[in-house]
């Protein structure tokens, strides 16, 4: 097998390591026997001379790469170092930045809540604020105060639709005022089975009204013994039956509501 050849000139790589390579096959040709008895001895030298071949020429590769790569590997150490600190220099950069724009969102926020309150509509900021209009940076405030303004309106005649379509349906003052307090605490939610109960639980208490007082029939709710007419039929026994049955009215409402 030739000479190992591995060397730069003019700034390219000189080398032979194709051509040893094709080599290679008949090189190790003469070595592909068994081994026996009779030619162990042999076998022995022919190993040392295959392991001092190799070394030969790992310690050449090894230092060819060494004396061509050193300047490379420190200069690519400095190199990672610039990158690693100029990104340092990038994320602190970006924290502050963030950092900024959470401070600018607070108060935008703020800002909106304060312009929001002072629409006087009763309805709370966060029932409307789901569009975070304080984190929107192409609004500015008088398109803030004027979106503000028209959500409002458009509430304002929500409620009046409301109010209207349950007056309709004979809803006493005092339900509308409950109803009108569900709208302010959520005026996007649908309101139409809270309508229909707080009707159902009006219809219930004007019939039990009707029964008990103008016809003064008895009322007996068998697992609810404070709903019995039968006893108690002074003033004070009247007055219990009819707060425990105002009473179950505010727990369904509560519970709708919740």
């Amino acid at each position: 097998m030739d000479e190992l050849i591995l060397k730069n000139e003019a700034g390219r790589l000189i080398t032979n390591a194709h051509a040893l390579k094709e080599q290679l096959p008949v090189l190790l040709k003469k070595y592909n026997y068994v081994v026996t008895d009779e030619n162990v001895a042999d076998a022995k030298k022919d190993r040392a001379n295959l392991n001092k071949l190799v070394k030969e020429m790992s310690s050449r590769r090894i230092q060819y790469e060494k004396d061509t790569f050193s300047d490379w590997e420190k200069a690519k150490k400095e190199l990672m170092d610039t990158e690693k600190e100029i990104k340092a220099a990038a994320k602190r950069m970006g924290d502050e930045i963030n950092s900024l724009d959470i401070r600018r969102q607070r108060e935008m926020h703020d800002w909106c809540r304060n312009a929001w309150d002072a629409l006087n509509t009763g309805i709370r900021f966060e029932a409307v604020a789901v569009s975070k209009w304080w984190e929107a940076k192409t609004y500015t405030k008088d398109k803030v105060r004027k979106l503000m303004a028209d959500i409002a309106i458009g509430f304002a005649k929500d409620w009046e639709l409301i109010e209207l379509r349950s007056k309709t349906m004979g809803m006493t003052d005092h339900n509308l005022e409950i109803l009108h307090g569900a709208f302010l605490k959520d005026p996007e939610q649908d309101l139409n089975g809270f309508v229909q109960m707080l009707l159902k639980t009006q219809e219930i208490l004007e019939q039990w009204r009707i029964l008990t007082k103008e016809i003064g029939a008895d009322i007996c709710v068998i697992d609810m013994p404070l709903l019995d007419t039968r006893s108690g039929k002074d003033l004070l026994g009247s007055f219990i039956a009819d707060l425990v049955l105002q009473i179950l009215s505010f727990v369904a409402q509560n519970e709708r509501e919740n």
